[in-house]
């Protein structure tokens, strides 16, 4: 058996509390209790998955999609704050089936991309397709973010302004946001360290994230409209 789970669901002592990251935390205590009694059970924890490496087709749902999709529609981004995981979907795939069909040792599997990339670098590359995307801070960002959700009613942004507001209220400090922002994301040193029996570290030989992978998911990823703007923050 092999289940598909998160690195970002805490460890055993602290589920998450989210419903989704607390559904993955269960499973995983019941994959535990499936090896104690000698089945044959491997857990691979996924990191951010992101679109096709070649095709670009984003989910939709995803805090990635709506994260860069904000920033490619106010034409602003949080400078040197965001850093992620980045699991192109097919890589993901070819991993997983590359695990079955080589059985590892390990029971628990964190697999996830070695460097991973930063917003910076996917804005780098919007801006070579052609998208006016400007550096800020993070509460500029954020600022603008409100700005224009309140002046078009666009849904994708009201749902990302609400889980930056909800990871404000979840940390100690809840002003920092430049921190909230920091901390939204799957990075490859998120890696759990106390998730389970014979945890393996699979950050597979992958490629960079270089601008052949980005520009893609960028393309897809952009607003319906080719034009772009940048608030003053």
């Amino acid at each position: 058996m092999h289940h598909i789970s998160s690195l970002n669901i805490g460890d055993r002592a602290n589920p998450p509390g989210d419903g989704y990251g607390l559904s993955k935390w269960a499973a995983e205590r019941l994959a535990e209790r499936a090896i104690g009694r000698g089945y044959d059970v491997t857990v691979h924890r996924l990191g951010e998955v992101m679109p096709h490496s070649r095709l670009g087709f984003p989910n939709t749902t995803a805090l990635s999609y709506r994260f860069i999709r904000a920033c490619l529609t106010i034409g602003l981004y949080p400078e040197g704050l965001v850093s992620l995981d980045y699991s192109p979907a097919d890589w993901v795939a070819e991993a997983i089936v590359d695990s079955v069909l080589e059985p590892r040792s390990s029971h628990m599997v964190d697999l996830h991309h070695p460097t991973g990339t930063t917003i910076d670098e996917i804005m780098a590359c919007a801006g070579r397709t052609g998208a006016e995307v400007k550096p800020t801070g993070g509460p500029g960002f954020c600022r603008a973010l409100r700005s224009r959700g309140e002046w078009d009613g666009d849904r994708s942004l009201h749902s990302l302004l609400c889980l930056i507001d909800a990871a404000l209220q979840e940390q100690e400090d809840q002003d920092d946001v430049d921190l909230a922002l920091s901390n939204l994301f799957i990075r490859p040193d998120d890696a759990l360290r106390d998730g389970g029996p014979s945890i393996g570290r699979a950050a597979p030989d992958w490629p960079e994230i270089d601008a052949d992978v980005l520009a893609p998911m960028v393309a897809q990823t952009a607003p319906a409209s080719a034009q772009t703007r940048a608030y003053s923050a």
